[in-house]
């Protein structure tokens, strides 16, 4: 073998060494202690659901985080559209009233940064930055550790963390890219109204993809691709069907096993608990410990709490 080659297989060796090492060292600096992560898409003020679901369902669990992001500049008012932060031309706010929205959002800040499990990530937390927040959310858990799952939840929704992290290892403890949830198919794109979508103009039907009102797991891989192709992935406006279409269109979209649980282990609440059921009490049972997930558009009152039976 010349020098030349030995230094080369030298050198390959020692890369490997490096990078086994920095894995180690990433799962030992490890700040989760299950292998699947709770993520909760929060909006700023709503400190009290994110209460709620710490004295209910979240209480006793360590891996469950409120994603928020920092707050617009211009008040409701000076903005152009309701779900963005771009500035109106024609703002309706007063001087006044501006600068005692800034001082709010500042001391709001200032309170989120010292809320329990709240990650504040780099973005401004509007609607039609929600595709964004989903990616920042999934970096700051890959960037933090290396869990199989990540759940994405919104704060109006319940799920037992355990019973899910259960079946996960039960039914798919060796499927690197797993895509679970209420999965919506033929889900027609809009170009009208609210719910447009002039990004994905030219499709009819969105890919298959999970309803977000009740939320979804990714495998670690799927959020890692995410992550390392963040500035490719374009974000359009329906920010669940725009997960599905990321995946849908990754080169390994083939091996990815979509695991549909409407009505099996998620539950979407539109029109009311009829899966589960309110006592006048206001507690929410799982009936059957049937369901893993439940949302949305349950009670905003910090002193409901969610009592599931497992």
């Amino acid at each position: 073998m010349s020098s030349h080659n030995a230094f080369d297989l030298y050198h390959r060796k020692h890369q490997e060494e490096i990078q086994l090492q920095s894995m180690e060292q990433i799962k030992k600096d490890s700040i989760f202690k299950n292998d699947l992560v709770v993520t909760v898409i929060t909006g700023r003020g709503s400190a009290d659901r994110r209460q709620a679901i710490r004295e209910s369902w979240g209480k006793g669990e360590s891996d469950i985080y409120f994603i928020v992001g920092k707050h617009c500049p211009y008040p409701p008012e000076d903005r152009a559209t309701w779900d963005g932060c771009e500035r109106a031309s024609n703002g309706t706010a007063s001087p006044e009233w501006r600068e005692k929205y800034l001082q709010q959002e500042m001391a709001l800040t200032e309170q989120l940064l010292k809320e329990e499990n709240v990650i504040m990530v780099d973005m401004i937390d509007t609607y039609k930055d929600l595709a964004h927040k989903i990616k920042l959310a999934y970096k700051w858990v890959t960037d933090h550790g290396d869990p199989k799952w990540i759940l994405k939840i919104d704060d109006d929704a319940i799920t037992t963390v355990q019973t899910l992290e259960r079946h996960l290892h039960d039914k798919y403890d060796d499927i690197d890219y797993l895509y679970m949830g209420w999965i919506n198919k033929f889900s027609p794109v809009m170009m009208e109204g609210k719910w447009a979508d002039p990004l994905y103009a030219g499709h009819k039907y969105y890919p298959p993809y999970a309803n977000g009102c009740s939320g979804y797991v990714v495998s670690h891989k799927i959020a890692e691709y995410i992550v390392e192709n963040s500035d490719e992935l374009i974000e359009y406006h329906n920010e669940d069907a725009t997960v599905g279409i990321w995946i849908n269109e990754a080169p390994w979209s083939s091996d990815v096993v979509i695991v549909q649980e409407a009505n099996r282990h998620w539950y979407a609440n539109h029109d009311g608990m009829d899966h589960c059921f309110q006592n006048q009490n206001g507690i929410v049972y799982n009936r059957g410990n049937q369901y893993f997930v439940v949302g949305h558009k349950l009670s905003q009152r910090s002193e409901l709490l969610f009592e599931f039976v497992f």
